[in-house]
């Protein structure tokens, strides 16, 4: 099936799919597949294996596109995490005609958590603010069990800019272990925002250094409607001792 936006990651041993929008570009679909990497590598290794197939799992019980996804370590065990995500995204204005000149949906963005144990979708606790094109900017924690998560495109302000997303300097991190969020900073440059950003990162001996490369920034820290392609790299540094 086709689908734009969604998000992936590797749970057991299988490579899984969940959500995005459909083919309009802009309907929310909460479609769950997966597939076997031992099948995929067999496959790769040997093209007269016959080609594995996808897997439909069980759906995930709200969706959107534009969603970050990422697998973490809990008390019972690795779970796959779907954070936020848009509905209503941009849309072709004729796409059976040809015509694929975007028209702006009515966009927004969501709040909610769900996590994934190979079996069951479960509730978690909603970020703080509503978030979606963060997907490329975030990264795992040393053991596993947290995630940091730079910028993205937050709530939508009717009154200052109508259908403009309103774009965060936020950085946030979330511990799988106690379930919680926490703002532990801002992204520079002097709290301006950033979405859609190519992150690179490492973590060592508790400490995190994360560039941000490329993305649409916000017009200026008094403006955080989504402004300029940004062509410039931001990096963010800090201690991870202080978050617990």
């Amino acid at each position: 099936m086709a689908r734009y936006g969604g998000c992936a990651g590797i749970l057991n041993n299988r490579l899984h799919f969940v959500g995005g929008f459909d083919k309009d570009r802009r309907t929310p679909m909460p479609d769950h597949f997966s597939i076997s990497l031992d099948e995929l590598h067999n496959w790769f290794s040997n093209p007269m294996v016959e080609e594995p197939s996808w897997h439909k799992e069980r759906g995930i019980p709200g969706s959107a596109g534009h969603v970050l996804c990422s697998v973490l370590s809990t008390q019972e065990g690795p779970e796959l995490f779907f954070f936020g995500g848009e509905a209503n995204d941009y849309y072709p204005r004729d796409a059976e005609k040809g015509d694929n000149t975007c028209v702006p949906g009515l966009e927004f963005n969501k709040p909610f958590v769900f996590s994934y144990d190979g079996q069951t979708w479960k509730r978690g606790p909603d970020m703080p603010y509503p978030l979606s094109h963060a997907e490329g900017s975030r990264i795992v924690s040393e053991n596993g069990d947290g995630i940091f998560i730079f910028g993205g495109s937050s709530v939508h302000e009717q009154e200052l800019a109508p259908d403009i997303p309103i774009l965060t300097d936020g950085i946030l991190y979330f511990s799988s272990k106690t379930n919680k969020f926490k703002r532990v900073g801002n992204i520079f440059p002097l709290g301006m925002g950033r979405k859609a950003t190519c992150g690179i990162g490492h973590i060592e001996n508790n400490h995190v250094t994360m560039f941000l490369v490329g993305g649409q920034g916000s017009v200026s820290r008094n403006l955080p409607m989504a402004g300029p392609i940004n062509k410039f790299t931001s990096l963010c540094k800090g201690g991870v001792e202080a978050l617990e």
